[in-house]
């Protein structure tokens, strides 16, 4: 008896599986993006556009982080191979996410650099934003970093886990991927955890050579910033 044929999919249902998917991966994330546009766009007129931009930037962020500790903070091995299917497409939004945070650090630093040129007076609240805007995108690129890594290690051998060999023998958790991704951000160097796998390898790459840029950038920056504020005083 000859079997029988599967009926395709209407396109607007697989439409609509996509679009559930991607909210039940993403949806932290998205609740970020809403809080950081309406804060901005709520912000009054007096407000600089740039300001108001970077105080949008900066909520969401925040909200995005304070969402992903709590994950953390709920989750263990088990369920991050669970979800690990889920987040398939990090290797695309990564790089977009990743180079978003960086631009907004400079457009912060930019802002304050064109302002200061321009006033003979420091103002602390421009100068708290600046700070708070680079370390929570330092913070944001590390994160997704991390919460890459958990995926791509249990996307190995179709969950079963691996590309990756921590100490110890247990079955990794988020927290081992955020102190993995950790140590490259403030070192641009791997931990005592082994990399095997060639796809890890490429990703922590990307990631020494993103987190070496920005951290030099940042450094002299800061510098140029020490600098200018001295000489206004």
């Amino acid at each position: 008896m000859a079997p029988m044929a599967t009926t395709p999919q209407p396109s607007y249902r697989l439409r609509d599986m996509r679009v559930s998917r991607f909210l039940q991966a993403r949806w932290r994330f998205v609740f970020a993006v809403i809080l950081g546009l309406a804060l901005g766009a709520v912000l009054p007129n007096s407000y600089h556009l740039t300001s108001r931009f970077l105080i949008g930037f900066d909520a969401g962020v925040a909200l995005y982080l304070l969402l992903v500790v709590v994950m953390i903070l709920r989750s263990d091995p088990d369920r991050v191979r669970r979800e690990s299917p889920l987040q398939d497409d990090g290797r695309v939004a990564i790089p977009i996410l990743t180079v978003a945070a960086g631009m907004t650090s400079l457009i912060a630093i930019v802002f304050w650099l064109r302002t200061a040129s321009q006033s003979e007076n420091i103002q602390p609240g421009l100068l708290a934003l600046l700070f708070v805007t680079t370390l929570l995108s330092w913070l944001f690129i590390h994160t997704m970093f991390a919460l890459h890594y958990a995926h791509e290690y249990y996307a190995e051998h179709r969950g079963a886990g691996g590309g990756m060999r921590f100490p110890g023998g247990d079955k990794p958790g988020y927290w081992d991927f955020v102190y993995f991704a950790f140590v490259i951000g403030t070192s641009t160097a791997v931990s005592d955890v082994a990399v095997t796998s060639a796809t890890i390898r490429k990703t922590v790459t990307t990631h020494g050579l993103v987190a070496f840029v920005f951290n030099v950038t940042m450094i002299a920056l800061t510098v140029s910033i020490a600098g200018d504020a001295i000489s206004i005083k």
